[in-house]
Parts: structure tokens; sequence; C-alpha cells
């Protein structure tokens, strides 16, 4: 490898490296272009002659100024010189800087540049920035001027003028903030009452009224491709508006804009910052977690609280005593299966169909106790057997995993279940007793034979835990389990599940896309014939004609019909909807056809191989096909409360879903709220930013005038709990910050069993799962009287191009329907041909190659205000250009070994981990670049380089992940990360895409339950 020189040109640091070829064995040259670093060197101003003399700033003000002139100025007057060929930088490692950097640093800032008075011109270097200012307020004036403050004389000022070429797309940057300083400040001066959210529309028509002939303004205007929203734009520049406003005077500084709660000027407040508030529970949810967490709970009892009663029951004991086989069985009442009977006597006692007994326990099961119920009985020569289907007891499920069970009579509760024993019969001599079941009853008495049934148990796909109802009791005629029921009639099954215009999933067809369903509309039935029309939809990927820009779930509409009967290739139903051409498509299809949402706008023709807009066919088209919105109609939208609510991605997915609307939203984080502020699509929200034990403990203590839901108008909580005390990311997972945070899922239950929502859903990360207060939750959930489910889903199986797991558990009250998860509807990074879905996967590339390229993060575009990484050290940025983006994801590491990375620019404490821990070296990465191709990894609140998640740099810049690039990976655009902090993505748990996902389970939900304000009008498609 060639000796590098960071002082050399760009054309003299190329450097040689030898690598394999991915098509052959042979080796090829590749050169890598490593440009010299950005320091403040004479190589980047004009060239400077020999007899050019540099000064420092003090004696550029003696040359320019009169000894005595300092002291003859009165207080309004000022000197201004010119400056010309300016450049800032740091005084650590000479880095340049952003022109406004006081906001963040300790550092002390320099300038060079050519002072300008008249015709004398002095090159100065190293003088030390003080501030800036801006001048040119007021409609009356078109123009402005930038000027820094001398730091060693008060009344003398320096007005930019031209700088160093290297730094002039730092400088456009700032000209174009400057304006917007400018434009702004004079909207909220000329408008007293402005607030933060009248930047939404109010400031765009204000402005380009006032300046609708002014050049300068159009060219600005320009810049943010027909955006008239600002305040995304406005919030990323607020401490710059706030700067200028504080230095105009009160008149701009007291204005009611920067006292507005939602207003990312007013800072977050720091008092208690430190101190750990305890968790507010209900006494009932107390005693489920204050063993894990004595010293960080607090009960309050509510005023209504009031105790149960029990219920007494009075038995026959000698109905359920053990039985003897040594009398003689007999059997009654035959049933249509040969050898089948409905009852059997023994031992004086008659067991049927339907009863509940326990059996012997033949596996040395520690619970020592086994229950089932008899289906059928079946005579054997002069044996009998049974079939059976179990009951469960609380340590035959998920519940086993409790550290501790405090639920009151645990050793009395079965759980009904759908796993039976009919293809091997017991004897009937395995059967101890009959015992006595209260099915639906939360209690019974404290007697041997005698147990409670509240839950159907399920563990074959997710573990749930649903409502029991009698139907699930064996009949006389037949079994429940279904093992003997007759096959599936597909035929049968399809005509009774859909009809003319719906859409469904076919398996694909002979020439079709291996990997993906195929998309049809039913045109007809033929009954005779058992078979239906299908209209065939095509994917662009199936046509010769090349993909424009559009989105992934776009499909293309035909005229070729043709017969189906194999039905059992039908999955399942889609929605398709018509979108005028060039009209905007709606929110539940912005979403990259999560839930398996698809659109057309256009028609393929088979003949021609052509592809042409929809003009002439439009309202048939839309009636046929009509939009999602319009099949939901007028559906009942549950009142939705949003715990620890961060940005809104959770509820603002829910309420794309269509059947939720969020009217109270809780977090204490004023980021947090901000964010979610800037979010919303209506005003009717209750937006509470305090913490959750404030509100809870309002609530329980009925405290008059609180801002708090009133109980009863609460129909579903969302809850994304605070999941970092569960991450292995985490560090530190032990601490009090790390337990208090944990603890705040008691938090979540109390609201439950305050409230009584008809629906919840808690979000974490999957690690929860192995956590004992995961199944404390769980066990008092259901000890309220919620029925359960829980899965983990992957954030790319729904669109998103991002590595991301989260468990999800849904909550449903007795007599709702309990939602499902989601199914997949994105083929994963590593599925085969053999692995179906609807869509392909959507890759990094997808999903952020459009955003324009910001360097190391110095350039900044007005159409993009949060395209932006977070100030990076010297040595990371001389790391960052030193890998390679050929072969993609290399990392440190990788530099090192292939000598891009010397010794002067290596990290010793990584390099040790390969000495140390040789065997485990390939598990190493630091500084890894992220895969066009691939996935994002789990996006984090500040994307920086880490051992736990290194993928964190640009695939081809030398730079971290801005945060408008993480913001995407959670699969939004209009979630806005920086709305009151700069660099970090403000409530990123769940991705828009997976939120909306659940909230159409929900949906479904909703059209089958029985629930009189149930959405029993939507037909769900």
């Amino acid at each position: 490898m060639e000796h590098y020189d960071p002082k050399l040109e760009r054309t003299f640091n190329t450097l040689t490296v030898l690598i394999k070829s991915k098509k052959r064995s042979s080796v090829n040259e590749v050169y890598v272009d490593i440009p010299p670093r950005k320091k403040v060197r004479g190589l980047y101003k004009k060239e400077i002659s020999e007899s050019e003399i540099i000064y420092s700033e003090q004696e550029c003000l003696d040359a320019l100024m009169p000894a005595d002139s300092g002291d003859t100025m009165s207080d309004n007057d000022y000197e201004k010189f010119y400056l010309n060929d300016f450049i800032f930088y740091d005084s650590v490692e000479n880095e340049v800087v952003d022109f406004f950097p006081e906001r963040s640093t300790e550092k002390i800032l320099f300038w060079d540049g050519d002072i300008v008075d008249d015709d004398k011109n002095m090159a100065c270097k190293r003088a030390i920035f003080k501030t800036f200012s801006i001048s040119g307020f007021g409609l009356e004036e078109s123009n402005l001027e930038v000027m820094i403050q001398s730091s060693l004389n008060d009344k003398v000022w320096y007005a930019l003028r031209t700088p160093q070429p290297m730094y002039h797309d730092i400088w456009i940057a700032f000209l174009w903030k400057a304006h917007l300083v400018k434009y702004a400040l004079d909207y909220i001066y000329n408008n007293p009452d402005v607030l933060f959210e009248d930047f939404r529309f109010g400031f765009f028509d204000w402005i380009t009224e006032h300046r609708k002939d002014d050049s300068i303004f159009k060219k600005w205007l320009s810049e943010v491709n027909g955006n008239t929203d600002f305040r995304s734009v406005v919030a990323n520049n607020i401490h710059l508006i706030w700067h200028e406003a504080y230095n105009l005077g009160e008149d701009y500084s007291c204005l009611p804009f920067f006292t507005d709660e939602y207003c990312p000027a007013k800072y977050s407040r720091i008092e208690s910052q430190n101190k750990i508030e305890k968790t507010v529970v209900t006494p009932k949810v107390y005693k489920w977690f204050h063993g894990l967490f004595p010293e960080l709970l607090q009960p309050l009892v509510p005023i209504s609280e009031s105790e149960c009663i029990p219920i007494v029951y009075i038995q026959n004991d000698e109905e359920f005593r053990e039985i003897n086989y040594k009398s003689r069985w007999l059997f009654d009442n035959p049933l249509e299966e040969p050898h089948c009977f409905e009852q059997v006597t023994v031992d004086g006692i008659t067991l049927k169909v339907g009863d509940a007994v326990e059996v012997v326990s033949i596996d040395g099961s520690a619970d020592g106790r086994w229950f089932c119920i008899i289906t059928t009985f079946i005579k054997r020569g002069k044996s009998g057997l049974f079939r059976l289907l179990w009951l469960y007891t609380r340590h035959q499920t998920v519940l086993r995993k409790l550290d501790k069970d405090v639920s009151i009579n645990k050793s009395r509760e079965l759980f009904f279940s759908s796993n039976c024993e009919c293809q091997e019969p017991w004897p009937l001599e395995n059967i101890i007793r009959k015992i006595d079941v209260h099915f639906g009853k939360s209690c019974c008495p404290d007697l041997d034979h005698s147990f409670f049934c509240r839950y159907q148990y399920s563990h074959e796909t997710e573990d749930s835990f649903l409502s029991f109802h009698p139907g699930l009791l064996p009949k006389k005629d037949g079994l429940i389990c279904g093992c003997k029921r007759p096959e599936t009639n597909y035929y049968e099954e399809f005509i009774e599940k859909y009809k003319i215009n719906d859409c469904i999933l076919l398996m694909p067809l002979k020439g079709d896309i291996l990997d993906l369903y195929t998309v049809c509309c039913i045109e007809r039935f033929d009954l005779d014939r058992k078979s239906v029309w299908l209209r065939r939809f095509y994917r662009w990927s199936e046509t010769s004609v090349k993909r424009p820009k559009s989105p992934i779930n776009e499909i293309l509409y035909s005229e070729y019909v043709f017969e189906f009967n194999t039905f059992q290739h039908v999955v399942s139903s889609c929605h398709v909807e018509f979108v005028k051409y060039g009209k905007k498509i709606p929110v539940n299809l912005q979403h990259r056809g999560a839930g398996n949402h698809f659109y057309f706008s256009r028609k393929y023709d088979r003949i021609t191989r052509t592809i042409h807009p929809i003009k002439s066919e439009s309202q048939q088209l839309s009636e046929n096909f009509p939009s999602y919105s319009f099949k939901i109609g007028n559906t009942y939208k549950l009142k939705c409360l949003d715990l620890f609510c961060g940005g809104g991605s959770l509820g603002r997915g829910f309420e794309d879903a269509g059947f939720t609307h969020c009217q109270w939203a809780i977090d204490k984080y004023e980021a947090a709220i901000k964010t979610y502020r800037h979010n919303l699509q209506h005003d009717d929200i209750n937006i509470l930013n305090q913490s959750v034990n404030n509100i809870l403990s309002d609530a329980i203590l009925g405290v008059p005038k609180a801002r708090v839901p009133p109980k009863g108008d609460v129909e579903i909580i969302l809850a994304g709990s605070p999941c970092q005390g569960y991450s292995y990311m985490n560090r530190q997972q032990h601490n009090i910050k790390a337990k208090r945070n944990n603890s705040l899922v008691a938090s979540v239950v109390s609201f439950v069993d305050l409230y009584h929502p008809r629906y919840l859903l808690l979000e974490n990360v999957r690690r929860i799962t192995s956590s004992d207060a995961f199944y404390r939750l769980i066990g008092c959930l259901l000890e309220i009287g919620y029925q359960i489910r829980f899965g983990v889903v992957s954030a790319d199986r729904m669109g998103c191009a991002q590595k991301r797991y989260r468990m999800f558990l849904w909550g449903a009250a007795h007599g709702e329907v309990l939602p499902t998860m989601p199914p997949v509807t994105h083929k994963g990074l590593n599925d085969t041909f053999e692995t179906h879905a609807s869509f392909p996967m959507v890759s990094i590339k997808d999903h952020i190659s459009d955003l324009p390229p910001i360097g190391e993060g110095e350039i900044w575009y007005p159409s993009f205000p949060d395209h932006k990484t977070y100030q990076m050290s010297v040595k990371t940025k001389e790391i960052l250009r030193r890998i390679p983006t050929f072969p993609p994801a290399r990392d440190y590491y990788y530099a090192r070994k292939h000598k891009f990375i010397s010794d002067l620019h290596a990290v010793p404490s990584y390099d040790a981990k390969l000495i140390k821990f040789p065997k485990a070296a390939q598990s190493y990465r630091y500084c890894q670049r992220i895969d066009p191709s691939g996935l994002f990894p789990t996006i984090c609140t500040a994307m920086r380089p880490s051992g736990y998640y290194p993928e964190v740099v640009h695939y081809k810049e030398p730079r971290m992940v801005s945060v408008r690039e993480a913001a995407r990976a959670q699969d939004t655009d209009i979630l806005c990360g920086t709305i009151g902090d700069q660099y970090k993505i403000v409530g990123n748990s769940v991705p828009r895409n997976v939120a909306f996902s659940l909230g159409l389970e929900l949906g479904r939900a909703l059209c089958d339950s029985q629930h009189e304000n149930a959405a029993n009008t939507f037909q769900y498609n």
C-alpha cells in the first residue's frame, strides 16, 4: 500500500488494493480514492504568494482603525469591515465547523479570512469567533447581511461576503437558513398571536402574499420543493431563530410563539431529572409486582374499591369419590360410530361425554394432577377406552414460567384446550374420579374435586388465552378437537366466503413470479362447473416495461380473465382499490403493501405488452374497486388512550387503519410530545405532557378538574412502555433507572385495571418474554379478566427495511374477539423461493436512495431539514473515509486488515479485542457500513457506532445514518424525529407499517365481535 499523506491533493492519494473478483478466482486491481481530510490548510485557499503576509486580528485592527477611534465611537456606532475567503474551524483539530456552532460546542472556534476596508485588504488567520448577527429584518427589506462580532472589540463587526471554495456548500445552506430566520421573525412580529401550529399553513400563505414580487424570496422558496408546511423546517432551526429573536430584544423574544406549549424553543424541564419516581399502581397490580420491584411501586386504592364476597357452592361429594374398577362396566346410549357410546357406569358412578375427570399421570409430571374432558367411550371386548380433550393446569401453560404465582385459587384454575387423544384412546382404568368444573366462572369452592375454567389456552401458533364459551364443550354426535371432522370442501368454503369483485391472493400460477402471490379479482361464479372466473392483475416485474418510481404495492389492471377451480391454492383475501392516475394515494396505501393493500392506476395490455394510464373506465372501476375509506364507511372508532406515546407512530398507524381515534396521549418527554403534536391529523385530542404516574394517581384518587380520561370512556389502550431495561443493548440493565423503567409495565396493567378498556396492545422488545415481569404481567391481566395473545413480529415482514423484532401483547375484555397477529406480507432477508409472500423484501436502497448526498454531514437541504447526522470527531471521520464501499457492509476491521487504516488512525481498544480473543475475531464489528441490498439494524434513539449495532455507517458516504434515513427505516416520512431534539429519533419503538397492520387485525376482531358498539357494518375483504 502506498503511503497516505493528508496534506496532498486528492489526485496524489490513490491507493492500489488487491482483491479477488466475485466472478473469477483471478486477482484484479481496484483503485480506492481517499480524499484528504478537511483541515484548514493553505491548499484550500487561493494560492498564496511568498510575498503575502498573514496577520493576526489585532494587527489588522491596528492597521485599519486609528488608535483612538474606539474611544470616540458612541454606544450606537459600530465599525463594519467586509470578510472575503472566510472559513470557520475548531481549536482542537482545525476541523471545519458549521457556521452556527454556538449551540452545542465548548471548543474555542476560529476563523480565517481577508478583511476588506475600501481598497485595503489584509489576510487574517486564527481570529477567535465570538458571535454573529443577521440584519435586514422587516417587510420593507429584501436583502439581508450576516456579520460576526470581533472578539477584541465589541464595536467591530465583519460582514461576510465570499467563503473559501471548500466552505461554499456550508455557507449556501446557512444563507438559506438566515433567510428562513428573517421570514419567520417577520411573520411572528407582524402577527403577534402566531403560534407554532400556524407554520403548518398560515406562514406560507402570509409570506407568499407579502413577497410575491421578491425574486430573492422566490429563489429561496424553490428549495423546499413545493412544501407548504414549514413546521419541520422551523423546528430544525429553532435555536437559530431564537438566537436572533433574543438579540433583537423583547419585541421579538417575548412574543407568544416562543412560549407556546408546542414550540420547540420551549426547552425541556430539568428539575427532578435525576430523581427516581415511583411507579403508581392499583392494589391488585401491586400484589403481583411488588416482589420484583419492592422499592419502586406506590400502591393507591381507588375510592370505589370494595371487596368481593365469595360464592358458596353446595355439592354432593359422593359423586366425586375415587372410582373402584372391580365392579362391572355398563355402556349405554350407543353412538353412530361402531362400538362407541355416550356414557358408562362403573362402581355406581356414571360418566358421560362432556364430563371432566382426573386421570393418572403417566410421565412423572411435577404438577402431579392431570385433567381432561371425555369425548367418546369405546367398548373393546371386556375392556373400555375413552377419547379425551386435555384441561391444562396453570403449570401446563406458559404460566409455568412465573417465578411466583400470587393468583387467588391458583390450584383451582384449569384451562380448556383443543389438544386431544383421539388417535390413541386411553384405558378407562386411568380415570381416577369425576371432577366438578365451573366453566365460565372465576372461582369455586376450595374442595379437592372442584375447579373453575375461564379461558381456552392455545399454543399451536402463538400463546393465547381466550374466553371460554359453552360452544366449546363436546356434543353427543361429534368432537370439537377437529381430528374427526370431515375434510374441507374448498369449493363450498370459497363460495361461502367470497363474492363478485372480491380480490384474492393465489399461490403462484404457471409463469408467475415463483415466490410472490398472484393477485386476482372474482369476475363471476360458474355453479354448474364448480369453478370461478378470475381477472388477473400483473406486477411491474412481470412486464418488459421499466417500472417508474412508484410504490411497491402498485399493480396493473388487465383484460385477462381465466377459469379457476383449484380452490386449495387460494391463500387469503386482499384489498385492491382503483386510484385515479396522477392523484395522491390515500394513507392506507402509503405503507408499502402492509396488510395486503394494493392499488392500480394503469392497465397492462398483454398483446402489445404496453402500459397505459386508465382514464375512460375510471367511474366503473371506482365502483368495482372502491377505496378503503369507502369500505369501512362510518365504522365506529374506538376511543384510544396512547400511553408512552413518544412521537406517535403507534397511534398514528392505528388511526391509519381506521378503527381507533386517539383521544388522549401521555408522555413526560417534551421532545416526544412536540413530535406527537407535529404529526397530528386532528385537533380533538388531549395531549398530556406529564408522567403516567401523575395521571394515574389523579385518576385513582379522583382529583377534581384533573386532565385525565374519564372512567368508562377509554375503549383501547396502546402502550409502548420503556424497553431500555429489557434490551440487551443496554449495558446497565440492573441499575436503579433500568429497573424503574422495567416497573412501568405494572403501570400499563394498572391503567387497564382502572379503566377496563375493551382492548389493550402492549409493545416492547422481544427479550421481555424472558423476564419475570412479563409472566407476572400475563398472570395479572388474566386475573383482572382479560383474554391474552402475544407474539413476536418482524418489521421487515411488514415492508420495513429494518431488522426489528418486537413483542406485541393483545388484551381483550370478555365478550370481545381477541385480535390475532398480523400476517406476513413481505419476503424476509434470508427467505428461499419456497417461501411465498405478497411482496419482495424492501431494502435499504429502496428506502433512502432518493435522498441527496450530504458528504460527511456538512451539507444541509431545506427540502430535507432533518437529513443530517450528529457531529463526529475528527478521528471517526478519518476512519469512515477509509472504509471501502465495495464489497458492501465492510467495517473498521476489514479496513485495518487491508491496510486502509494506518496505525495513526487506529482505535487501540478495538484492536486489542482481536489480540485478546482471536477465535472470536470474525464476530467483531465497528463502524460497519450498511448493505444497500440488506436491512437497517434496529434503529436506536441516536445512531452512533458501537459494539452492539455497528451497522450505522452510510453505504456510500463517510458518515453515520442521518435522522431522516433512520426515520424512513421506521417507515414514515411524516414522523419528524427532530422536533425538540436535533440529532435523535423521538418515539421510535414501532414502525408505522407494523402499527397499521396491527390496526387492521383490530378491525377484523371488531367485525367478528358481537358487542353492540362493534363495527359490524364493515365487511372486511
